[in-house]
């Protein structure tokens, strides 16, 4: 994508007029180059390819070879007569089939794509209106994907949000809003740069760990370098016994590290990996490649995982697996058995106040563990809840949120207010519990000794924030929190970029 972004930014030089860029991404095609030879998904992509050249005939088509992405620029064309323009170009994408040269069982294959929209002059200049469309397309795929989204920054403040507290500073410490990059090797993180990243996660002496995804590899922040840790850079699934960062990933999404071992949600490819940390080895522990539902009672390897995401262990050294596309947590006890500890593939909300394995959910989008190992926290997405597990008892209840995603209100009883697509949780030392909401742009504390939720930064609409005043600072599409030794690391996904906030405890202190 980054060859693209260089052609669509040299033709943005020479434009005088008023335009719109539209940046679009292939939904899942990934999928099918794991599945089909590259001559075969080489032909897919020509169709596609013809497709928008004839749909975009009077305009400019960018697109990069051996990608899944397009660029678009639309001439004398305003935000809105843009976005009705993809949004009808979707439409019709839906409607067409691109794949029936792969047989039958493709012939009916319907296909989606993923689109971000950015306007000069009024999303600003040409030399940042490549990275404002870059932001918007990664938020069209964090609400599911087959999504137009418009870069839009609101100027309003939430009417109803208290700070935690407002004397907080926050900064950016890794990646650039709006931009793109690759870590071959140890790089300085000043000029570190990471590609649609799923998740952080702590190690000791205080490594941040990164799953960035779209690079296929797992990342380690440590003294002032980012270097490679899991991953070569390119999509597959390969090599176990050797070398982690030898193997192929397939857009990883979750990461926890225990023991000296890092645990590894390797989604594309339906598997957990494991990674030695003192052999830097790598193995499967869990799924077998296919995606599927099935090996409960059997020893986890030759179990099947649909889209693995978040990934924690216990206290008692057993592994908890958030089963995205089953709707369900798995768990791999110390024996290596599995077994389904939460939900019963149904999409709903049911189950609180009784065991967890009868809970209905409305998409696990992530899980976490308390410091003392009592609680097992769950991220009930579209639910807009935060529910938890005793994990003495196996009892389930919902712990933050009524359920519904509007009329979000601070210094409520966290049961009484609303959350907005949260999408990942963790607590500190203290028991105090942070939530990434990604429909408000927000990071959200519930104060162990007040017990009252408010907001920690965020929350006045999506953004990129640049100044550390926590007061104005914006995020889009927060996806990811870890706490180490008092600092507070926010993975601000769709800004392509990891913030930290200093934690002070005592509101306006």
């Amino acid at each position: 994508m980054k060859q693209l972004l260089n052609k669509l930014e040299t033709a943005l030089s020479k434009i005088d007029h008023h335009f719109s860029i539209a940046l679009i991404d292939i939904d899942f095609f990934i999928r099918y180059c794991i599945r089909f030879s590259e001559e075969q998904c080489h032909e897919a992509m020509n169709n596609i390819m013809a497709f928008f050249l004839q749909a975009f005939e009077t305009e400019d088509v960018f697109y990069e070879l051996g990608g899944d992405e397009f660029a678009i620029i639309l001439h004398n064309h305003s935000i809105r007569s843009t976005e009705k323009r993809i949004n009808h170009t979707l439409t019709r994408f839906k409607k067409e089939r691109f794949l029936t040269h792969l047989g039958e069982d493709y012939k009916h294959v319907r296909m989606t794509f993923s689109a971000g929209i950015a306007t000069f002059p009024e999303n600003g200049g040409k030399d940042i209106l490549c990275k404002k469309a870059v932001t918007a397309l990664f938020l069209a795929k964090s609400l599911r994907r087959n999504h137009v989204s418009c870069y839009m920054e609101n100027t309003e403040d939430h009417v109803n949000r208290i700070l935690f507290n407002e004397s907080l500073s926050i900064k950016s410490i890794i990646g650039r809003w709006g931009e793109i990059g690759h870590t071959h090797t140890p790089t300085p993180v000043s000029t570190c740069l990471l590609w649609e990243p799923q998740a952080i996660a702590m190690g000791g002496l205080g490594n941040l760990f990164i799953a960035d995804q779209n690079n296929h590899q797992i990342l380690c922040y440590h003294n002032g370098y980012v270097s490679p840790i899991a991953g070569n850079g390119t999509y597959g699934y390969s090599g176990d016994g050797s070398y982690a960062d030898k193997a192929q990933l397939n857009k990883p999404t979750g990461l926890c590290i225990w023991d000296q071992k890092l645990y590894i949600t390797d989604t594309g490819n339906d598997a957990v990996r494991m990674v030695d940390l003192i052999t830097n080895q790598i193995s499967t522990i869990c799924g077998r490649g296919q995606a599927g539902y099935s090996g409960d009672g059997g020893l986890a390897v030759y179990a099947k995982l649909n889209k693995p995401g978040g990934i924690v262990v216990d206290k008692k050294n057993n592994i908890y697996i958030n089963d995205i596309a089953n709707n369900v947590i798995r768990k791999i006890d110390t024996n290596g058995i599995i077994s389904t500890f939460a939900g019963n593939g149904r999409f709903g909300f049911s189950g609180d106040g009784g065991l967890a394995s009868n809970a209905s959910f409305n998409e696990i989008y992530n899980i976490a563990i308390d410091n003392k190992g009592n609680f097992l926290y769950i991220v009930d997405y579209l639910n807009h809840r935060i529910r938890k597990v005793d994990l003495n008892t196996n009892i389930i209840e919902t712990c933050v949120g009524n359920g519904l995603s509007h009329d979000t209100v601070d210094n409520e009883d966290p049961l009484l207010s609303s959350l907005n697509r949260p999408v990942a949780v963790c607590l500190d030392s203290e028991g105090n519990l942070y939530i990434a909401e990604a429909g408000n742009s927000s990071i959200r504390v519930v104060s162990k000794k007040e017990n009252k939720i408010l907001t920690l930064v965020g929350g006045c609409g999506s953004g990129t924030g640049q100044r550390e005043d926590i007061r104005t600072y914006k995020l889009t599409n927060p996806n990811g929190l870890a706490v180490y030794d008092n600092m507070l690391y926010i993975l601000d996904g769709g800004n392509n970029r990891i913030c930290k906030i200093k934690l002070t405890f005592l509101r306006g202190e």
